[in-house]
Parts: C-alpha cells; sequence; structure tokens
C-alpha cells in the first residue's frame, strides 16, 4: 500500500510536471532557476540538471510507462544527489529516500532565496555580442533570488523579458536606450514583488492574509481582488500552467 501511494505522488508530480514542459515556453529558464536555488548551484550546473530533467519528461510525459520513469529519474536522482558538502539538510533528507521519493520529496523542500555567485549580469550589458548567453544568465538571477514565485508565473514574465531582450538587440536600434526604456526592470520588480505576496500568502492564515492586501491597496478593490486571485491559483509551485501564464 505505501509502494502504491508513493506511485500515486510520483505521477502526480510528473504529471505537473508534463503539464509546465507543454504549456510554458520559458520551462527551461525556470527550471534552472528552481534548480539553481534548491541546489545553491552557479548558472551552468543548474542549467545542466533542467536540461536532463526536460530530456526525462520528453520521455516519459506521453507514455508514463514504469520503465521509462525508472529509468530517467532513478538516474536523475543519483544527479540531484551527488554533491552531497554543498546541499541543504532539507535536501539531504530527501536523498536519503527511495529515488522517486527522493524526487517528489524535493519538491516540497522549502526553497532559500540565492545571491547568484555567477559574474552579476545587467540589463544593459543584454546585447553585448560577447555574452551570447547573458539573457539566461540574467534571466537566471532573478530566478534564483524569487523561490516564492511559481513557475508557470516565473517563466511566463522571463518569456516576456526575453522576447523585450531579443526585439531590442536586433536590427538597427539603439539597444542602450530600447533595454532603459523596455521596462525590463519594471518586469524584475513584478517579480519581487510577487514572490513577497506569495511569501506572505504562505506564511499567514487567509483571512490576515486578505485584510493586509486590502490595506495594500486601500480604496482600489479591483486592484486587491486581482492580487487575491493570482496569490490564491498561483502560488503553488502546482499551480496549472495555462491558468497561470493569462493573469
Amino acid at each position: 500500500r505505501f509502494q502504491q501511494r508513493s506511485t500515486a505522488t510520483f505521477l502526480k508530480f510528473l504529471s505537473n510536471m508534463c503539464n509546465n514542459e507543454v504549456n510554458l515556453k520559458s520551462y527551461k529558464t525556470g527550471l534552472t532557476a528552481y534548480f539553481g536555488s534548491l541546489l545553491r548551484l552557479p548558472f551552468e550546473e543548474a542549467l545542466a540538471i533542467s536540461k536532463q530533467f526536460q530530456s526525462g519528461l520528453a520521455k516519459c510525459c506521453l507514455q508514463p510507462q514504469p520503465q521509462c520513469i525508472t529509468e530517467e529519474f532513478v538516474s536523475f536522482q543519483k544527479v540531484l544527489c551527488k554533491d552531497g558538502g554543498n546541499i541543504s539538510k532539507e535536501v539531504q533528507r530527501c536523498c536519503n529516500k527511495a529515488p522517486l521519493d527522493a524526487v517528489t520529496c524535493m519538491d516540497s523542500v522549502k526553497k532559500h532565496p540565492v545571491i547568484s555567485s555567477d559574474l552579476q549580469i545587467h540589463s544593459a550589458q543584454l546585447c553585448e555580442a560577447a555574452r551570447p548567453d547573458s539573457t539566461e544568465r540574467y534571466l537566471f538571477q532573478i530566478g534564483v533570488k524569487h523561490v516564492s514565485v511559481s513557475l508557470p508565473v516565473l517563466t511566463t514574465i522571463q518569456d516576456v523579458m526575453r522576447s523585450t531582450v531579443a526585439a531590442c538587440c536586433s536590427g538597427t536600434n539603439d539597444t542602450t536606450a530600447c533595454l532603459k526604456d523596455s521596462k525590463l526592470d519594471k518586469a524584475a520588480a513584478l517579480v519581487s514583488r510577487i514572490d513577497n505576496f506569495c511569501s506572505q500568502y504562505f506564511q499567514l492564515e487567509f483571512p490576515a492574509f486578505k485584510t493586509k492586501i486590502k490595506h495594500e491597496f486601500q480604496g482600489d478593490e479591483a486592484k486587491s481582488q486581482m492580487w487575491l486571485d493570482l496569490t490564491t491559483s498561483c502560488c503553488s509551485q502546482h499551480s496549472p500552467a495555462h491558468m497561470c501564464q493569462k493573469r
């Protein structure tokens, strides 16, 4: 019975991740930040892990057969748990479980903001030819600092930011002026604000949280309700991607 419950839990986790894989354009970018904050990894290592995870999803999502799940995610657990000296006690506790249980256990671990040890990328540098991966690094350093933002919400904002950078860096635009006027910093500030509200949503009882939101937007009932809808529907990591992309 325990084995059945364990398998059911993993399949539920896999279903959510497969849903994200199908619906989120910038899922790899979001996953890189997710694993970067979970395992306290620099950009390159977190990116490699997110690619391996997506490879497993690509193989198993359409046909989640036991053999595929076992082969892909047992080996993935070994990757997650290989660096015993760097991971947190919570992650280490998960690593002591059976492989599939370890993966789902990590999904519930409380993540902490990480200031990336990588060279910090500023928005003004995003069009420099010498930095071909600067946009991904820029989005990574934003993501690992805001761990209360769910993957569906984070990747949706990251996708908009990436498109903005691509537009500014193409053609004959004055790239510096374009990046400055593109409201990238406002998008980053939005991630920070959502992170703050979601953090409070998880910490407070709902009546207290609702009161706090109403106080935050005194007199603006529509804005208060918008933020209440967003937090209640999309703060959870298991929020439905198709719905949270539209908010």
